[in-house]
This record gives structure tokens, sequence and C-alpha cells, in this order.
């Protein structure tokens, strides 16, 4: 392993210890199978006998298959022994599957209890901290935005996946300078555009736009920074829509990656009527320019 991306995995590990409680920690792993295409839901804190997360992967009308996940967010030190295995293997009915997820490492113990198939015992997978800031970095675009304040790394551009990501010092870094074409100078009749929209998973206007009262790592041509007077996000599958909109106070730098941050002069507004993606057409992948004034006339996409 590099030595970037041993700092990468390592800053995600720490990452996962500190910046989580344990409870947090496990709705973080049931959104991480959700970006990995899983269905999953959290089991109650109380009596849910060493099972705290349930995925779910469809293969279409064949079958369901079910693993249940003990999480254990555990210092680095503290290692996992083959107790947490033999718990999470008496919880599984035939046919269920058994996955130990942990920020730490396990026992040799551990491992060769979740290895052993003797009798017909279920196999146990075992993710250790490595494995799993792995799964992360995978899934990282998704992530960050559901946990944009979680992480201390940031994606480099224009550079081999494997060697994309980069350790942070903080996203509160992030530069507030602004240049002269960067402030709003059209008015809200201009005929070119003066709204920019941006694409956000679904759930992103709640996790980050209206509480942040910003939108970060917009690729934004420095010729039409003048022009942007607002800013609209359109939430994908399944909401498939723009919902809400604000206008821009100012544009920003965003930590040297080339893109911007753009914060909201006052409150972000929701829609009284969402622009919907028509049947058949993709949604917004990308930044899409248009104006005020159609965006709160349009009833689709097509009409922006």
């Amino acid at each position: 392993m590099k030595k970037t991306q041993s700092m990468v995995i390592d800053a995600l590990i720490d990452d996962m210890i500190t910046k989580f409680s344990p409870s947090e920690f496990e709705e973080f792993i049931k959104f991480l199978l959700k970006a990995m295409k899983f269905g999953s839901k959290k089991t109650p804190d109380s009596g849910d006998k060493g099972v705290d997360v349930i995925g779910t992967m469809s293969a279409g009308s064949l079958a369901d298959v079910k693993i249940k996940i003990q999480v254990k967010k555990y210092a680095r030190d503290r290692k996992i022994s083959n107790d947490t295995v033999l718990q999470l293997r008496g919880t599984l009915a035939p046919g269920e599957y058994g996955c130990v997820i942990t920020t730490s490492s396990f026992t040799s113990k551990a491992v060769s209890e979740a290895n052993d198939c003797a009798k017909g015992k279920t196999e146990i997978t075992l993710i250790n901290g490595i494995d799993l800031a792995k799964l992360v970095l995978m899934n990282f675009d998704k992530i960050s935005n559901e946990y944009p304040d979680r992480f201390s790394i940031r994606r480099r551009l224009n550079i081999p996946p494997e060697e994309s990501f980069e350790v942070v010092d903080s996203r509160d870094d992030v530069k507030e300078e602004l240049s002269e074409e960067s402030m709003c100078t059209t008015t809200e009749e201009d005929d070119d555009f003066n709204t920019i929209v941006c694409p956000a998973y679904d759930g992103g206007v709640e996790k980050t736009f209206i509480p942040k009262k910003a939108w970060w790592a917009v690729k934004i041509a420095d010729r039409n920074k003048s022009k942007i007077c607002n800013i609209a996000i359109y939430q994908s599958s399944p909401t498939s829509a723009i919902t809400h909109w604000g206008k821009v106070g100012r544009i920003a730098d965003y930590d040297e990656t080339g893109k911007c941050i753009l914060y909201l002069e006052g409150e972000p507004k929701e829609l009284t009527n969402y622009v919907k993606k028509p049947g058949g057409k993709p949604g917004i992948q990308g930044t899409k320019y248009t104006t005020l004034d159609k965006l709160l006339n349009a009833k689709t996409l097509d009409d922006l």
C-alpha cells in the first residue's frame, strides 16, 4: 500500500472511531450497505442478541439473501474475540449469513472460529478497520454527501482512482476569500442564466443544503461565477425532482480543488411545485444552468 493511501486509510479509521457514537456508527454501516445496493435496517438498541444491522441483497425473483451484522466501534488496540463470532453465529437461521464489522481487528481465535465450517456451521465474514476503510473509499461520493463533516479526507482530481484521496486538516479550512468576478452581477430577468442547478443524492437537501446553507465541490467556470445569483438542488431517485433553491450570497474556492463552495444568503426555499424528471428521460447528472423565472414556472426539467 502506497504511503499516501496508507495515510488515507489511517485517517478514515481514526474518523470512524472518534467522530461517531456507537449508535451513529451503526447507522453509518446501515447507510454504507445502502450505498452498496443492499437493503438495510438497524435493529433496536436493546434486545438485538448481537445483531446490529440486517442487510438484504435481492436476487430478483429467485431469492433474497439476508446478512446479519454485528458492528463494533472499537479502538485499534482492542481486538474482537471469538465470543463475538459465536454470539452472532447463534442468531443465524438456515440460509442466513453473518458478518462482523469493526474499526479494530480480530484475535487469531476469532478468525479460526469465523472460518470453521465443520458440522454445518456457517462461515462468518470478518471486516476489520482496513477492510472497512476500503469499502468507504469505494463508496465515498455517496458517503461524503450524507456525512459531509465526518471525514478528514477529500478526493483529488484527474489522477487514478486508487490514488485519488488525500488527508486534509478540516472542512472548516475552506477558503472564503472572494474575487470580484465571484459576486452576482446579473438581474433576475437575465435571459441567459442566473441560476445553477446541482444534483444531489436523495436526502442531501435535508442533511446538507438546509442545515449548512451551502453547497460545495461544484465545478464552475470563472466566466460564469458573476452570473450565478441562485442555486437549486435536484434530488436523485426516488424523488427525481428539483425541490429547493436559495439565493447565493457568495462563492468561494473549495480547498484548492478547482471547485467552489456556494454560500446562501438567507434560508433555503422549498419549491411550491417540484420540477420533476420527465418519464423515460435521465435526470440531472451534472450542473445545469437556467434562469430563476424558468425554474419557478417549470413543471418538468424539459421546461428549463
